[in-house]
C-alpha cells in the first residue's frame, strides 16, 4: 500500500511540474505593448522584460494583471489573462478636472501610464518621461545629405 501511494504522490508531483512548467513556458520574457484601441501609434511601441519584471523586481502577477470585482482586485494566478484593451478600450485619454479613477479607466493611455509609471515612480525606479519608454525611432535631429 505505501508502494502505491508513493508512486501517486510522484505521479501527481510530477504531473504538476509538468502542468505548471508548460504554463510558464506559455509567457515570454519580453512584451511589447502593440494595442490595436490605437488606429496608429504617434509614439514607438513599449518593450519591456516580463521576466525581468517578475523576477528581478519581485512585481507580483496580480500587481499587473486585473480583474476588479467590489472595488477589489479578485484576479488570481492561474486565471485567464485579458487584453489591456478587454476593459480599457478607449484611446484617448481623459479630458476634465476632478475626474474620478472610475471616469479614467476606459482609456487605455490612462491605464498604461497611471499602472507602469506610477508603479515605477512609487518604486523609485524605472523610466518615467515618455522618450524613457518610447525611444524616438530617428533623431529629430539626424540629416540625409546629398
Amino acid at each position: 500500500m505505501r508502494k502505491v501511494l508513493a508512486t501517486l504522490g510522484i505521479m501527481v508531483f510530477c504531473t504538476t511540474c509538468l502542468v505548471f512548467g508548460a504554463l510558464a513556458d506559455d509567457i515570454p520574457d519580453e512584451i511589447t505593448m502593440n494595442s490595436t484601441v490605437y488606429k496608429q501609434h504617434k509614439k514607438s511601441l513599449v518593450t519591456w522584460g516580463h521576466t525581468e519584471h517578475a523576477e528581478d523586481f519581485d512585481v507580483a502577477c496580480s500587481d499587473c494583471h486585473h480583474r476588479f470585482a467590489g472595488g477589489e482586485n479578485v484576479w488570481e494566478e492561474g486565471d485567464a489573462v485579458e487584453k489591456c484593451e478587454a476593459c480599457h478600450a478607449d484611446p484617448k485619454p481623459p479630458r476634465g478636472k476632478g475626474l474620478s479613477k472610475g471616469q479614467k479607466v476606459g482609456s487605455h493611455y490612462w491605464a498604461m501610464h497611471a499602472n507602469c509609471k506610477g508603479c515605477h515612480m512609487e518604486q523609485g525606479g524605472g523610466p518615467v518621461t515618455c522618450n524613457d519608454c518610447h525611444p524616438r525611432e530617428k533623431s529629430r535631429w539626424a540629416f540625409t545629405w546629398r
